[in-house]
């Protein structure tokens, strides 16, 4: 027995009926809580059951008048005060629980909205030349063949940053070429967007920067070993080449590309020749008369992997195209690989649309290519440094080349076209050079 202000009590039984009391206070007060009515939320009010259920879980009250004042104005003291006791109700865990309910719930509602698309698709063509025509010491080479092309591709999203592409392409494999599957027909592209901000580089890049991973053996030449059509000759399928490069924008809106890439290989697959490549592109808008200039330099270094062997051969080039109405477009291309005359490359471009009638497309172009535009050492390496013209053959050196395109759409997925293209030696003589060709094509797609 112990003593309280004189009284003597029993501490078990005092102890038990502390808690008793305890609990009934607890009980009691949650009776009154759930029991209040305010005089302005009558039963059948439209709000009445969420009112009262807050109450009930002590997440707001009332006024001491007995009201509830619905449609008085709130602080914001008040509305830190509610929802700091609805956060304590409910708990941290429980808020950042729901946060990411919230998200998964948002994640799968777009994915729902999004169109299901397989990673994979694919072309088949087949085509056929009923008429060669080339001119060859006043004698004319005829010839028909027809062709088929099969290209698929691999394009898939790894991650929210990352993509990869492969690419088969049969090319000529099918007309007596002999092609390695995965050496020629296959090539591959990787992508991967870094934050500028991450490589502490905000200030010059205004987007992501784009590193690209390419493997692929680089521009494939086609040769006629049938001889039906001999101005097939040289046409060149693009293919990606095996290097690393990365394109960007800057904060001014240029366009920055770089890359290292293996220009040619041995038989072991050691690299022979390689090439850094650079290039800055630039759109001139709200120009006065014309529509916009777009500037573009770029550079090229070639040089050989091999220690016994120093070559080397630096390029530059510089493109200017404008717009001069909305149909009309001018280009021309300054080439330069030595201070001499031999040594540039001088060209230029016309493209008219819609010029007869609606659908109507021409393209004129004209290039001349110095006797020194091409290293001499890097001759098979730089096949198509000089560019390509309407049949997508290289253009050589010490050549002057013209063509011209004219296609007309006659209906909805058909169109006509005829194209030509006429290569001379240096002194403007079709006969006087063993790179003059002549080559005209018509037909319908």
């Amino acid at each position: 027995m112990k003593r309280l202000f004189g009284i003597c009590y029993n501490p078990l039984v005092f102890n038990r009926l502390l808690l008793f009391l305890t609990f009934l206070i607890f009980v009691i007060s949650s009776h009154l809580i759930a029991q209040v009515k305010f005089t302005d939320v009558p039963e059948d009010h439209w709000a009445a059951k969420s009112v009262y259920n807050l109450v009930k879980n002590e997440v707001t009250g009332g006024y001491q008048d007995g009201t509830f004042k619905g449609d008085k104005p709130i602080t914001r003291y008040e509305v830190s005060s509610f929802l700091s006791k609805l956060i304590d109700k409910i708990g941290e865990e429980d808020i950042s629980s729901l946060r990411l309910e919230l998200k998964e719930l948002k994640d799968s509602v777009l994915q729902a909205k999004r169109p299901i698309e397989l990673p994979l698709k694919g072309e088949y063509s087949i085509y056929s030349q009923f008429l060669n025509v080339i001119a060859r010491n006043t004698s004319l080479s005829q010839g028909a063949i027809a062709k088929y092309r099969i290209k698929t591709e691999f394009d898939s999203k790894i991650s929210d940053v990352g993509n990869i592409k492969v690419r088969f392409d049969s090319m000529d494999s099918g007309f007596g070429v002999t092609r390695e599957i995965f050496s020629e027909l296959v090539d591959i592209k990787g992508s991967f967007l870094v934050n500028p901000y991450d490589l502490g580089l905000p200030n010059l890049f205004s987007k992501p920067i784009e590193l690209v991973l390419t493997i692929g053996p680089g521009p494939l030449q086609y040769k006629d070993l049938s001889g039906a059509i001999p101005s097939d000759n040289g046409y060149t399928y693009d293919r990606y080449r095996t290097g690393l490069g990365t394109e960007t924008e800057g904060f001014y809106g240029g366009e920055i590309k770089a890359g290292y890439y293996q220009v040619s290989r041995d038989k072991s697959g050691r690299g022979v020749s390689n090439v850094l490549k650079g290039e800055v592109g630039y759109t001139l808008t709200s120009i006065p008369i014309i529509s916009n200039i777009s500037v573009g330099i770029g550079g090229s270094y070639y040089f050989k992997s091999i220690a016994s062997d120093p070559s080397k051969d630096l390029r530059g080039l510089f493109d200017l195209s404008s717009n001069f109405t909305p149909s009309t477009r001018l280009k021309t291309t300054i080439g330069l690989s030595e201070t001499t005359r031999n040594g540039l490359l001088v060209g230029g471009e016309l493209t008219l649309r819609n010029f007869f009638t609606a659908g109507s497309h021409i393209k004129i172009h004209g290039v001349k290519v110095g006797s020194q535009y091409i290293d001499a050492n890097f001759v098979t390496d730089e096949f198509d440094v000089a560019g390509y013209d309407l049949f997508r053959r290289p253009l050589e050196a010490s050549t002057v080349n013209f063509g011209g395109e004219i296609v007309q759409q006659v209906a909805d997925r058909v169109e006509i076209s005829g194209k030509g293209a006429l290569r001379l030696g240096s002194d403007l003589k079709y006969s006087g050079s063993s790179k003059s060709r002549a080559t005209g094509e018509i037909g319908f797609v």
